[in-house]
């Protein structure tokens, strides 16, 4: 047996095995994939990198498991251990479909505790976008504008801006990532004379739902975030239905805060995950 990674060159050999959405994710550059064959079948993790520059965290997801075959999950499972290791990442678990209780028992050996529990991540349709902004729709300035709206020059600065900051959202590859990743007709920024003073991005997955990648106003004022989902939310009226999901990853405690005023009643997904941090 041995590990090998699941690349763009690649993935094509793993779309019956892999959900859609794993496989549009794992070719980026901020998540990683390896397998192992063994007699029994295949064996997959793939995991996110996070890397929030603000805050200096740096972080390995397991987002998803494949367990065909124990010998060779234990020896991917090594693998990914010495990544995490060699790249001082802390680690953590958030997988969208359960585990095998072998493969629980295995990770428990090794100092993980994974429960069925609350993800990170939280679901409103394109409606409750919509009724909430318009309680507080006000005149939006002429000067916010779609990603579509702007020429290459424009959308370059916009997008050096959120990497000077270090606002990332979950964009943890926004160096490289295509622009086109983004709906351009619903993501938004404020623009005005060369400064750029707010950012949203949102993106269109393969599974029709919009991702909301990042929120971020440059300025104490708290009228431009209001400004960009007001914005997002008349755009997104007009693009989409009233019943599209719109995924929000509650990635830091603003974000969370924001959910929790917004969308209170807002549905979480379910995911398993570590009950425990894993200790050396």
């Amino acid at each position: 047996m041995s590990v090998s990674k699941i690349s763009e060159g690649n993935i094509d050999e793993y779309k019956k095995i892999l959900p859609k959405l794993v496989c549009e994710n794992v070719v980026r550059a901020c998540y990683i994939g390896v397998e192992s064959e063994g007699r029994d079948g295949i064996s997959i993790i793939v995991w996110e990198m996070v890397n929030e520059p603000k805050t200096g965290v740096k972080r390995a997801d397991v987002r998803y498991i494949v367990n065909k075959d124990m010998e060779a999950f234990r020896e991917i499972f090594e693998y990914f251990l010495d990544y995490a290791d060699s790249h001082s990442l802390t680690i953590s678990f958030e997988l969208m479909k359960g585990v095998s209780k072998d493969t629980k028992d295995y990770l428990k050996e090794k100092g993980f505790t994974i429960v069925r529990g609350e993800g990170r991540e939280v679901s409103i349709s394109v409606g409750d976008l919509v009724n909430v902004t318009s309680k507080f729709r006000r005149d939006i300035p002429d000067y916010t504008k779609s990603l579509g709206e702007l020429n290459p020059g424009e959308l370059g600065r916009v997008i050096r801006k959120c990497l000077y900051c270090g606002t990332l959202g979950v964009v943890y590859d926004l160096e490289t990532i295509n622009v086109s990743y983004f709906e351009r007709n619903v993501s938004c920024c404020l623009y005005t004379q060369g400064e750029v003073l707010g950012a949203f991005f949102l993106h269109k997955n393969v599974e029709g739902n919009l991702e909301i990648c990042l929120l971020a106003g440059f300025s104490e004022d708290p009228a431009y975030i209001v400004y960009m989902l007001c914005y997002t939310a008349m755009a997104v009226e007009s693009f989409y239905t009233q019943d599209t999901r719109i995924i929000i990853r509650r990635y830091n405690s603003a974000m969370s805060r924001l959910v929790e005023k917004l969308f209170p009643g807002a549905k979480t997904v379910m995911v398993t995950k570590d009950g425990v941090k894993k200790t050396k």
